[in-house]
């Protein structure tokens, strides 16, 4: 599939931000950014005309990683006390 020399721009504007966020991975946060850091195509300016800034996606990017660590570590006690419960029952 072939991207325009803009969309090609807004790829690389994202991997930048999610390296930049230290994340190794391009999500839907990193993808918003990069559009809004190209801005002269249609996603950023309908971005900018509802309000969705730079600094708020990457907070809000930031705040949202944070929560899915927090729950990939319950997950991991979850699994241990469910491996511990298998071996106390043995």
């Amino acid at each position: 599939m072939e991207y325009t020399d803009k969309a090609k721009s807004a790829l690389a504007l994202a991997a930048k931000a999610a390296r930049a966020m230290g994340q190794n991975y391009i999500g839907t946060e990193h993808i918003l950014v990069g559009l809004l850091k190209e801005k002269n195509n249609v996603a950023a300016k309908v971005l900018m005309e509802n309000g969705i800034e730079e600094a708020k996606l990457i907070e809000e990017g930031v705040e949202e990683i944070k929560i899915l660590q927090e729950y990939e570590s319950l997950d991991k006690m979850e699994n241990i006390s469910e491996t511990e419960m298998e071996l106390m029952q043995e």
